[in-house]
């Protein structure tokens, strides 16, 4: 337990001292080494995408991301460890994580914890998220004259249009 103690001292013609007992009763009444600005999870087609940003790392040594599926206990993600922090520095950083062990039509809970260079650990965010991953279609995208062909991944609702080297629209596709 941390102990401060504020004097005031008055001069009015003679010496007043008061005190007040300050003392922190534990680790909740301080702030955390970091200062999170967002946690956000979203859906790709490789799995779930997990991004923070910081604002401030003093004395954080890294990140881990947690996983829960329903009511199960959160778990740590495997394969993915620790992330190492910035910390001891006052400014902040981005941070970006796949999790590729996602399965299709579950929702997953994921939290972030830091850890502390003294190994102490925090919960900071807790987010929510549906894998369902929409399906893609790929176009094959010919030019004339052309060295290879191009393959543009593309939205299953797509329109097409083909056209002559004129430009000229040859037919339209919704």
């Amino acid at each position: 337990m941390k102990r401060f103690f504020l004097v005031l001292i008055i001069l009015m013609g003679s010496w007043l001292v008061w005190t007040t007992n300050l003392a922190a009763q534990n680790n909740e009444d301080e702030p955390l080494a970091v200062g999170l600005l967002y946690f956000t999870a979203a859906v790709q087609a490789d799995g779930v995408r997990l991004g923070w940003g910081t604002a401030t790392e003093l004395n954080t040594a890294g990140f881990i991301i947690q996983r829960r599926s329903g009511s199960s206990s959160f778990e740590t993600l495997n394969g993915i460890g620790i992330v190492s922090g910035t910390g001891g520095v006052a400014t902040g950083a981005t941070y970006s994580v796949v999790d590729i062990t996602a399965v299709t039509g579950q929702t997953y809970d994921y939290k972030l914890v830091e850890i502390e260079t003294d190994s102490s650990q925090h919960d900071l965010e807790t987010v929510t998220i549906l894998f369902d991953p929409q399906p893609t279609a790929t176009a094959i995208v010919i030019g004339n004259p052309t060295a290879r062909p191009s393959n543009t991944p593309a939205a299953v609702a797509t329109a097409t249009q083909t056209a002559t080297a004129t430009g000229t629209a040859v037919s339209n596709q919704n």
